[in-house]
């Protein structure tokens, strides 16, 4: 009974101690980076602690912290869909005022209806309406217009995290989402939002150190499309970190030579930058901010940040060529 008795105060013991470490450990500061189609751009941060993506193999709950982007689709459950396709039906009345009221009417509705009367064209039962003037495809058009979407939007949300991974669905976003940014409290319409950026300061969260894959096919920083990767962490002016990088790239586009991420042709040594830091063709480089310098980091960077603002990574070559292959796997660490 003693040993019992003893093992039971022991293991009570255990478990308030470590209660205690998860109520003491601070929670990572998240920025959220809301871009909205129509141009605009809201810093803040969200309530928002998990992230749930319905997807069609299942439902998957993902920590905010573990997010770096959100592309929102044009789709939103939260819409009325059997309203908006009675519009649709009316579109095909005899009578035009009925033709018109309805055209109207999908022509008020929020972005999400895209999909709904897009699906509704795909249908068996589709029939064209009578009118030349309403119909389903040029509701479309309008709402397009409207809401400033083109036609190479997507349906679906697509989320990426974990640094490297991706997944298409629907996220549990309402018709809102609450940003607590510097002028207040602001509601954004979720048919409003193209896209949100979400970073962790690396500085005041329990974070050490992230992996990143950079790839030559993709991650090249002449690439207009997306070349520079948004590592999602957060750097402060002042505060210490370190890149270090391994593996070798192709470059289509510079004769189909071998780079290492110091920018080594072919097996040679890299090019001696005289510890200036300046980019060199193929090397692993990296800017502070959207509108960052780019400098060059190499197989082994130590610096401090020279300004606040979100880590990116590319590989350096002023033109993109898709056919470039391999990759270099970084790590980022704080100090």
């Amino acid at each position: 009974m003693k040993k019992i008795s003893l093992f039971l105060l022991l293991f009570t013991v255990l478990f308030q101690v470590s209660k205690a470490q998860e109520t003491t450990r601070p929670e990572p500061k998240v920025t959220f980076v809301v871009h909205m189609r129509n141009g605009d751009q809201i810093t803040g941060s969200s309530k928002i602690k998990t992230i749930i993506v319905s997807t069609v193999y299942g439902s998957l709950a993902l920590p905010i912290e573990s997010i770096s982007k959100i592309q929102m689709g044009i789709n939103n459950p939260n819409l009325d869909k059997e309203i908006i396709l009675k519009m649709a039906d009316k579109l095909r009345s005899s009578d035009p005022d009925e033709q018109q009221l309805a055209f109207h009417g999908l022509c008020a509705q929020e972005v999400g209806a895209i999909s709904i009367l897009k699906e509704y064209m795909q249908g068996e039962s589709y029939i064209a309406a009578t009118s030349s003037e309403f119909t389903v495809p040029a509701a479309i058009s309008v709402l397009q217009a409207v809401h400033n979407i083109d036609e190479k939007a997507t349906v679906n949300d697509i989320i990426s995290f974990d640094d490297v991974c991706l997944v298409a669905g629907t996220c549990n976003i309402s018709d809102k989402i609450e940003i607590n940014a510097a002028v207040g409290s602001l509601q954004i319409s979720r048919g409003d939002i193209l896209a949100i950026d979400i970073s962790v300061d690396m500085a005041e969260s329990a974070l050490t150190a992230k992996q990143f894959l950079i790839t030559a096919n993709k991650n090249i920083s002449g690439n207009v499309d997306g070349g520079f990767f948004n590592t999602g962490i957060q750097l402060k002016t002042g505060k210490n970190f370190q890149i270090s990088a391994s593996g070798k790239v192709v470059l289509a586009s510079l004769s189909n030579n071998n780079y290492t991420a110091d920018g080594g042709i072919n097996g040679a040594p890299a090019p001696n930058d005289g510890g200036t830091n300046a980019p060199t063709y193929g090397s692993l480089v990296f800017k502070i901010g959207e509108n960052g310098t780019v400098l060059k980091a190499g197989i082994n960077y130590k610096g401090k940040a020279v300004e606040t603002g979100i880590l990116y990574l590319a590989i350096y070559e002023t033109v993109f060529n898709p056919n470039n292959s391999g990759a270099f796997k970084v790590k980022v660490k704080g100090e």
